[in-house]
């Protein structure tokens, strides 16, 4: 079970050999793959090929790449590591423009709803005015309702 998180803040080499990630610095260390949930790649100067890369997102590594600040810029995450997952995703791309549309629209009647619920829970008067805003929300949100709803509720607040 993976329970490490991984950090390379220094110069270094990265491999993968024999299900062990290797990492090549003034000394040579071997981890376990399996052990791994996390890499983080500070160091600018940290290399590792595009193999080693698809080996640990196979494994389930999620790979963080730092910038020069040494701040978070980019995540390698790993995909399809569940049957159903590949059969969610194309159901995901074949989903036509009106369902997208309708989709939507029940999102934000739902985030609109949401709001109202607060206002009311902290006794801020517009929670029923909110409510109207959900109820003639659009397909598509064709009128822009999510951001009118938005600027009523946050003035509220």
């Amino acid at each position: 079970m993976a329970f490490r998180t991984l950090v390379i803040a220094n110069e270094a080499e990265l491999h993968v050999r024999l299900g062990h990630l290797v990492v090549c610095q003034d000394a040579v260390v071997s981890i376990p793959i399996e052990d791994i949930a996390v890499l983080v790649l500070e160091s600018p100067r940290a290399r590792m090929s595009a193999a080693s890369l698809a080996l640990l997102a196979e494994a389930g590594v999620a790979v963080a790449v730092c910038d020069g600040k040494h701040m978070p810029c980019g995540i390698l995450l790993p995909s399809n590591r569940h049957s159903r997952q590949l059969a969610v995703t194309r159901h995901q791309i074949a989903t036509t423009v009106p369902q997208k549309k309708r989709l939507w629209q029940q999102l934000i009647k739902g985030k609109i709803t949401n709001q109202a619920r607060c206002l009311g829970i902290l006794g801020i008067a517009g929670d029923q005015r909110m409510r109207e805003y959900a109820a003639v929300v659009q397909s598509g949100d064709a009128t822009g309702l999510e951001a009118t709803a938005a600027r009523y509720y946050f003035r509220g607040c």
